[in-house]
């Protein structure tokens, strides 16, 4: 459950940061860029200095599809971050957990018995309740590709814990994060806006905790099912990123926020000890 907590701290650590950012008008493209770059340089020093970089034809493609996904759901997810409070955003990227534990049932054979049922549906429920039908929302397309896409991106996760040993790890997150960054490079050509310093120094800060988010999540999912690792990880962060977002930003609760928080915890018990 170790690596577990740290993902879900980076997590919305991430959150957090993105929301600081948008709150000051930074160009969010560049501030994408060099977060990516920084952490493949990084990942690139380490695998040379460890001897670990592997070059391996099927891992080099899933990065480039990885990468892609990445680029996009992020760059989304601070779109939304803008426009609206934290929970909406974090509630689409989180309800995405459907994909991956539907996959992994499907694909893999993974268990998904009556309790981690009921702890699936608590999940789905405590992220449902916090969208509000009455209030208008004018970036529903965008909600909806952000759900698409980090659904696809959790399960690449799975993907590459089931088709790779453990030791390509470092050299797929590199490769991944370098296309993150060519992607990213290519978004700001076609959206361009000035940019100085700050995007560089909060690209950096952000790099920190969104290279340790997908580093303990691939570390959880070889030691835990991903049907108690996703769930269990999205209702963390939503929980955790909204309470965050009221001590730092004043956003407001609501009281159907407040019962989803209820239903969050209650998945959260059932997932946890449910074998």
């Amino acid at each position: 459950m170790l690596y577990l907590i740290f993902s879900i701290l980076s997590s919305v650590t991430i959150a957090l940061l993105v929301k600081r950012n948008e709150n000051a008008d930074l160009n969010r493209l560049k501030v994408l860029f060099y977060n990516y770059i920084t952490i493949s340089l990084i990942l690139l020093v380490i695998n040379l200095i460890g001897h670990l970089l592997f070059i391996d034809l099927h891992l080099f493609v899933l990065s480039i599809i990885v990468g892609f996904l990445f680029a996009v759901n992020f760059l989304i997810y601070m779109r939304l971050i803008n426009t609206s409070d934290i929970s909406l955003p974090t509630l689409a990227m989180r309800l995405s957990l459907v994909i991956p534990v539907t996959l992994s049932v499907i694909l893999y054979g993974e268990s998904l018995d009556f309790a981690r049922g009921v702890g699936v549906l608590l999940a789905i429920i405590s992220i449902l309740m916090m969208y509000n039908p009455s209030e208008k929302n004018k970036d529903i397309i965008l909600i909806f590709f952000l759900f698409l896409f980090s659904g696809f991106a959790d399960f690449s996760m799975k993907y590459f814990e089931m088709n790779f040993p453990l030791k390509f790890e470092l050299s797929f997150m590199m490769f991944l994060f370098s296309w993150a960054a060519v992607f990213s490079a290519l978004f700001s050509l076609v959206y361009k806006r000035k940019s100085g310093r700050g995007e560089i120094y909060n690209g950096i800060i952000l790099a920190v905790p969104n290279s340790l988010a997908s580093f303990f999540i691939i570390l959880a999912l070889k030691r835990v099912d991903a049907t108690v690792v996703f769930p269990v990880v999205n209702i963390s962060i939503i929980v955790l990123s909204v309470i965050g977002s009221k001590l730092l930003f004043n956003e407001s609760f609501s009281k159907r926020k407040i019962i989803s928080f209820v239903f969050g915890i209650l998945a959260i018990i059932v997932l946890t000890f449910a074998r």
